[in-house]
């Protein structure tokens, strides 16, 4: 089973890995994912392990989503990161059809925004996201995110043109939200990372990663 970064009460937040492409083709392959991806097309493990090393060598933070058992059962990333490295974009979030319940993405999201801000360092996280995606709208608006405005019919996807609602997550306003979700999870034991965290942070970086707490 591949290393954990953080393990939480229902998630296990861990780096994607090479091996993990045939698992992420078939969660993009989803009809309820790929009806929500700009001008889609079938992804094949040719095609994601170009992607992957393409993503690897801009220092994107990609990351799969496993129940308590070692079960894949979604993706997120951190990508398009600013050249401070301080303001990124929340995307790629997916989950399979059957697993994973809306409690376990809650809390899946909740560890990658941890790790964000108290790992990489980072200020902002923005979200881009249709519009009429009201279950990604409701996990970001439980994680803290503040709707900031609204692109009208701004891409193209299976079902037609979408407007897409821009959303934006502050460290501050993190650290105000996080103290319900960790109180709705965990009462006074919340998860801490492990030694996998900081390392895959430090990759991330090019340095030393900013190991700091909100």
């Amino acid at each position: 089973m591949p290393a954990p970064l953080i393990r939480g009460k229902f998630v296990i937040l861990r780096e994607m890995r090479d091996s993990d492409a045939p698992a992420v083709v078939a969660l993009r392959n989803q009809p309820e994912v790929a009806r929500w991806i700009a001008d889609y097309e079938p992804l094949t493990v040719a095609r994601h392990a170009a992607w992957f090393r393409a993503a690897q060598a801009r220092r994107d933070a990609l990351f799969m989503l496993d129940t308590l058992d070692g079960t894949a059962f979604g993706t997120v990333s951190l990508y398009n990161f600013n050249p401070p490295r301080t303001i990124t974009e929340l995307g790629r979030l997916c989950k399979q059809k059957g697993l994973g319940s809306l409690e376990m993405m809650q809390e899946g999201l909740y560890l990658t925004h941890r790790f964000g801000f108290e790992r990489l360092g980072l200020t902002r996280i923005v979200a881009n996201i249709s519009a009429d995606n009201h279950s990604s709208l409701r996990l970001a608006e439980f994680e803290g995110y503040v709707h900031e405005g609204l692109r009208r019919r701004h891409f193209h996807a299976p079902e037609g043109f979408r407007d897409v609602a821009e959303l934006g997550l502050l460290d501050a306003d993190f650290a105000s939200r996080r103290g319900a979700i960790e109180a709705l999870f965990y009462g006074q034991e919340r998860p801490e990372f492990h030694a996998t965290a900081d390392e895959y942070a430090a990759r991330l970086c090019g340095s030393s990663a900013p190991s700091t707490s909100h």
